[in-house]
């Protein structure tokens, strides 16, 4: 058993999973393409997919050397200003509102998460999402209304680090009011949510929803404190 005052739970492959995220990003593009022409900006489908996929291609590679993530708001506001508009604040903000709210729809929630994230909040504990994701976190935790769940929701482009930087990590439990021996950090990747964690003496438990992290090779002193195959495992690993 774990005796823990707080959890920490990754988002992807963790909470949430895709599913036909291809077709749902072809419609989101359809969408964005449609409301820009509304307000008069003249641009086809094909021309704005292409620069997409150019200028975000091109700051991830300017990136691969950072612990930084994608700017979804600079990505936008490049790709307008390359297509020969002139970009506002406004206009960027109301383009993400276009194209996540039909994209997230590829997002859906394991069966176990909810379910287990709420038998630990009816018990006291702190609870709290950690993820590596950019601005469309946002889509998701409104779709799914994550706020109800969750005491913390922390995503890196809040803290500008990537899982397993330490910031992203220590500013989560600086928000839920916990020490790192009173907290653990559930995820189904070893060197983004396990090996960081351990070194801050938080607890980890990996995640193996299938057969992914069965040859990961472990640190050592810093190996998982156990290896579930579902959310709904915690309730016995963890003491409340």
């Amino acid at each position: 058993m774990i005796k823990a005052g707080a959890v920490l739970f990754d988002l992807y492959n963790t909470l949430v999973y895709g599913e036909n995220w291809e077709k749902f990003w072809e419609q989101a593009l359809k969408a964005t393409v449609k409301y820009l022409n509304s307000l008069g900006f003249k641009v086809g489908l094909e021309d704005f997919s292409r620069k997409y996929v150019e200028i975000h291609d091109r700051l991830l590679k300017n990136l691969e050397r950072t612990s930084s993530e994608l700017d979804l708001v600079y990505l936008y506001w490049r790709l307008l200003k390359e297509l020969g508009f002139t970009p506002s604040i406004n206009l960027v903000k109301k383009i993400l509102d276009v194209f996540y709210d039909i994209e997230v729809c590829c997002v859906k929630v394991y069966p176990d998460a909810i379910p287990t994230v709420k038998y630990f909040r009816e018990r006291g504990l702190k609870t709290a999402i950690v993820s590596n994701a950019t601005m469309r976190f946002e889509y998701i935790v409104k779709k799914f209304c994550f706020h109800e769940y969750f005491d913390v929701l922390m995503a890196l482009y809040k803290v500008m680090r990537l899982k397993p930087h330490s910031i992203i990590f220590l500013e989560t439990l600086r928000f839920l009011g916990a020490k790192p021996e009173e907290a653990v950090m559930v995820g189904d990747s070893y060197k983004a949510d396990i090996a960081g964690v351990k070194k801050l003496g938080i607890r980890g438990v990996l995640l193996n929803r299938g057969e992914s992290q069965e040859n990961t090779a472990y640190e050592k002193g810093l190996e998982p404190d156990a290896v579930i195959h579902s959310l709904e495992e915690l309730v016995d690993l963890i003491e409340v």
